[in-house]
């Protein structure tokens, strides 16, 4: 019998398109399924996931495909399912709300709320009989009914209680504040008790590990200012052993969103855009602190994944690769011996085969389900031209396969990341490529996500929105949160750092004015524009998870503002309020403050400044392949030209160039600035920060 489609085949978002068919009556996020909730005085059932997640696709199959469960759910529920990437701001709050019902957070969530929204009890995955000690999850659903027609209002009094619980955590007190180098010198010291010697990372998880990108960012410019040989074995150790294993793909490149162990040999394999752009940016850094090849070629080696396998010809980067294909997990990725020779045996003698087989770990009886997930041995010598060639073949093969599904979706603060990165990508390897890549993904946003076609021309009033997909921007309620305006103005901050070109940086000050004027009050930063009628309250993200908040992205914005000396007065005054909010909270959790604490340090101790002064573009390429390959992402490069106008960036008044001299180069620290130079070969490393 055909299926008919539910209300979501109207929706674009990939994940939403996947439950279209399902015989449950699901609704989108909005005022049609609240209005039915209210007038027929019924429970929603609130759903969040996201199309790549594993544990959805399980809980779809065995659940929402289920005819007597979609029974249950249309008739006693109004039933909603959300996109998490497209709404991060109704996932936040209601996994918050889980989370403060001591019930683990994860996806797919699901939650359970009462006609006005307020969450009463929910779970992640529940499963369709009685295992592992829960409840199936239709006696889940039979037992809230019953609740709900026996002790409704006891049910509505909880979901008060809870409200008011999620009212006063996202509530922020100012505190009083000291910050001294030596509270900062002691977070390498707290990262080292939970630092895994053998493996590198850190083993703050019962058995999962996850790639520690933003506690990497932390450590490397605190390793900047103090070296410690500690810091850098950290750093080395575990970008190393990450590359080495099987969380990488050894075949394509890129990483998977985690380790199922704590040897970065068995990945959850699905692939995530946030994961990949992090993982390059930390490798082109450490690369820059100690000059070790290995960090830079597995850099270039995520980008050629990324832009073999999750590029939009226009310019944006895709969300994700699911873990799943044919129905199983990991099949695309994993390896049989017999497979593993059977691709290489045209191309390489028996003794060859038999080194590669050795080089990457691969068994008779594997180490996944019969399988091998490939991982390198580093005591197997061979050249790099026999691993290129072998890859090369393998990849082939395995490209004959039935991929994973892709999610196409195309978010703004996820492909701002990858501006960032490929900024400096160029700065560290003059590669034009890079440059006009990242343009091009700039570009991109401005054309199809923002309410701007043209970045030279500032509207009135410019918003981005959080995604688009199948050719389409999501409006209201998808107007992007914090951290797509504060990610996007970073990505303009670092456009300008790899071009000079002062609009960047005007766009960078406007999305400052815009993020004060929409998303501030007193010290706090809030996620959602303004109080969003459909929202129970107004989150504040705050937390460095997978990829930096809102309020990292913000305070790294009015750091390197306030060093080129643009609204110094507004961004010193904002930037002491949110300390006095968040430092203490912060300094006391590191793992989850790493990118607000990096800027942190930043604006105290790495108080370092740079301008080239020239007019002629070979030789400011000449001095940046010279400084590109140690300058900090932190740096703060200014450019002045003769020709552009730039009086309102307070960094470069007065150091305009000389007559009969090609440039010169400030060192400055704290706005005093040191003799120009000259001469490129005096541009050191001890020099720079």
């Amino acid at each position: 019998m055909e299926k008919k489609p539910n209300r979501l085949i109207h929706e674009t978002s990939p994940y939403l398109l996947q439950h279209a068919y399902n015989p449950v009556d699901w609704y989108p996020w909005g005022e049609e399924a609240f209005q039915k909730a209210k007038k027929e005085n019924k429970m929603i059932f609130l759903s969040i996931g996201y199309s790549t997640c594993h544990w959805c696709h399980v809980m779809e199959k065995e659940s929402f495909e289920d005819e007597e469960i979609a029974k249950i759910l249309n008739e006693h529920f109004v039933p909603i399912k959300v996109d998490r990437e497209e709404l991060p701001d109704v996932d936040h709050i209601y996994m918050t709300a889980i989370q403060l019902m001591g019930i683990q957070g994860g996806w797919p969530l699901n939650v359970f709320l009462t006609p006005g929204l307020k969450p009463i009890t929910g779970g992640t995955y529940f499963p369709p009989q009685r295992k592992w000690g829960m409840p199936s999850f239709k006696e889940i659903l039979l037992k809230m009914i019953d609740l709900w027609n026996k002790n409704q209002r006891e049910l509505i009094q909880l979901s008060e209680e809870i409200h008011y619980q999620l009212k006063q955590f996202t509530q922020k007190n100012k505190n009083s504040i000291e910050i001294d180098v030596k509270t900062f010198l002691s977070i390498p010291e707290y990262f080292y008790q939970y630092f895994d010697e053998k493996k590198g990372g850190f083993l703050v998880n019962g058995r999962n590990k996850f790639p520690p990108s933003l506690n990497l960012f932390l450590l490397n410019i605190i390793y900047k200012k103090h070296k410690s040989s500690k810091i850098l074995q950290m750093l080395e150790k575990t970008l190393y052993e990450m590359r080495l294993g099987g969380i990488y793909d050894q075949i394509g490149g890129g990483i998977s969103r985690y380790s199922t162990d704590h040897q970065w040999l068995i990945p959850h394999f699905e692939k995530m855009l946030y994961d990949n752009a992090l993982f390059t940016w930390i490798n082109l850094e450490v690369y820059k602190t100690n000059k070790n090849q290995f960090y830079l070629n597995t850099a270039i080696d995520v980008l050629e994944y990324l832009f073999r396998d999750m590029h939009n010809p226009e310019g944006g980067f895709y969300s994700a690769e699911d873990a799943d294909s044919e129905g199983e997990e990991g099949k695309f990725y994993v390896w049989s011996k017999e497979e593993f020779i059977l691709a290489l045996k045209n191309d390489f003698t028996e003794q060859e085969i038999q080194q590669l087989i050795k080089y990457f770990n691969i068994t008779e009886e594997g180490n996944f389900e019969s399988k091998n997930v490939l991982s390198i041995n580093p005591n197997v010598q061979l050249d790099n031209e026999s691993i290129k060639k072998a890859r090369k073949i393998l990849l082939q093969y395995r490209n004959l396969r039935t991929r994973p599904h892709r999610d196409e979706k195309i978010l703004t603060s996820w492909n701002a990341l990858m501006i960032s990165t490929l900024s400096h990508a160029y700065l560290t390897t003059m590669n034009e490529f890079y440059l006009n890549e990242a343009k091009k993904t700039s570009d991109f946003i401005f054309k199809h996500l923002a309410n701007t076609n043209d970045y030279h021309q500032a509207p009135k009033e410019c918003i981005f929105y959080r995604s688009y997909s199948n050719h389409q921007k999501k409006i209201a309620p998808y107007v992007g949160t914090l951290t797509d305006h504060a990610s996007m103005a970073c990505a303009m901050l670092d456009l300008y750092k790899s071009t000079g070109n002062p609009e960047y940086l005007r766009w960078a000050k406007y999305l400052k004015d815009f993020i004060i004027k929409y998303y501030y009050d007193g010290g706090v930063l809030y996620e959602t524009k303004d109080h969003a009628p459909d929202l129970i309250l107004r989150s504040s993200d705050f937390y460095d998870g997978v990829l930096p908040s809102g309020l990292s992205f913000s305070f790294r914005l009015f750091v390197h503002l306030y060093f080129y000396g643009i609204d110094m007065d507004e961004c010193e005054k904002i930037m002491s309020e949110i300390l006095q909010v968040y430092f203490n909270q912060a300094i006391n959790q590191p793992f989850s403050y790493s990118y607000f604490l990096m800027s942190i340090f930043k604006l105290y101790f790495m108080n370092q400044q740079i301008v080239i002064s020239t007019k002629n573009d070979q030789i400011l390429k000449e001095i940046l392949s010279n400084m590109g390959k140690y300058l900090n992402s932190e740096s703060i490069i200014g450019y002045n030209y003769p020709d552009i106008d730039a009086k309102d960036i307070l960094l470069l008044k007065d150091k305009s160039l000389p007559e009969n001299i090609d440039y010169s180069l400030y060192i400055c620290e704290n706005f005093s600035c040191q003799f120009p130079l000259n001469d490129i070969n005096q541009i050191v490393p001890e020099k720079i920060l």
